[in-house]
């Protein structure tokens, strides 16, 4: 694996969204769509962060990870043989 990002699921991404750009210099690379998107992903240099949108308002984070590698079928087959399950 090359790097971890954290995906937090969020009740209002464009909220979320403004919140990263206004105060942390983020910039909103990728949103799922225009109006109401059910995901986006943030970046700063070589920061990403990705947002799922929530279907519970009480929810601020969870325990999603999004890996980013080379070679995505050889990661695969290294975590499935290791005993990770996969959903």
């Amino acid at each position: 694996m090359n790097k971890i990002f954290p995906c937090l699921k969020v009740c209002d991404i464009e909220t979320t969204i403004q919140w990263y750009l206004g105060f942390l210099g983020f910039q909103c690379t990728h949103k799922s769509c225009i109006k109401n998107p059910d995901n986006a992903l943030l970046e700063k240099g070589n920061l990403k962060i990705y947002l799922a949108k929530s279907d519970n308002r009480e929810s601020y984070a969870s325990n999603i990870v999004v890996f980013e590698v080379t070679d995505i079928n050889a990661e695969f087959d290294a975590l499935t043989d290791s005993g990770v399950i996969i959903i």
